[in-house]
């Protein structure tokens, strides 16, 4: 009875140090994938730039690589959060991204480069804005859609709402003006909305 025990007990253990995390492991290889091909074609491309602006080759592979480092760590910990704290900061995340959408635009607060006037400036690197309200956008939707789906797929006024926050958010990223970032969460938003269930003719 003894050896049985201390024999289940053994196999748990070994159970346990081998299960890994669940997540989708193909996508985290393909997001590797697309990082490392990202580093060697800011390498191929900044080297001869770098060595001409700054006397130093790898300036800007350096930046790249520290910009990387710090993504890295941020998916660490984004990994160990619940889907529940997504959905129930969605809110708060939509309202934050709209903050930092009209911080851009108030006069020496926003930089400004090339007449587009994208990025908040924050000591050694810079903040944009509308990329991170791609992602809120995405999180604020779908927390929608999982509390409002047949609202969503019955009335028009469950379409509109969405639409009306979404409008709103394009229209301060094309203030900047960024005609691409806009498209895109349009794009994203619109296939939120058509796989939820909403008609095509909305």
């Amino acid at each position: 009875m003894s050896s049985a025990f201390y024999g289940n007990h053994a196999s748990r253990r070994q159970d346990s140090a081998v299960r890994l995390p669940q997540i989708d492991y193909w996508l985290l290889l393909a997001a590797l994938a697309l990082l490392l091909f990202g580093f060697v074609m800011v390498a191929s491309a900044s080297l001869v730039i770098a060595d001409k602006n700054t006397g130093a080759p790898f300036f800007y592979v350096a930046r790249h690589g520290i910009a990387i480092a710090i993504g890295l760590g941020a998916s660490l910990v984004v990994m160990h959060l619940r889907m529940e704290v997504w959905e129930k900061s969605g809110t708060v995340l939509y309202l934050l991204g709209l903050l930092l959408l009209a911080l851009v635009l108030v006069p020496g607060v926003g930089k400004t480069v090339n007449g587009a006037t994208r990025w908040i400036p924050l000591g050694t690197f810079s903040l944009q804005s509308s990329e991170l309200m791609k992602l809120f956008m995405v999180i604020y939707i779908a927390g929608y859609l999982v509390r409002q789906q047949v609202q969503v797929t019955t009335s028009f006024w469950g379409f509109a709402k969405p639409m009306i926050l979404l409008a709103l958010a394009c229209a301060l990223i094309m203030a900047q003006p960024d005609f691409g970032t806009t498209a895109v969460l349009l794009a994203t938003a619109l296939g939120m909305l058509f796989i939820a269930g909403v008609p095509v003719w909305q």
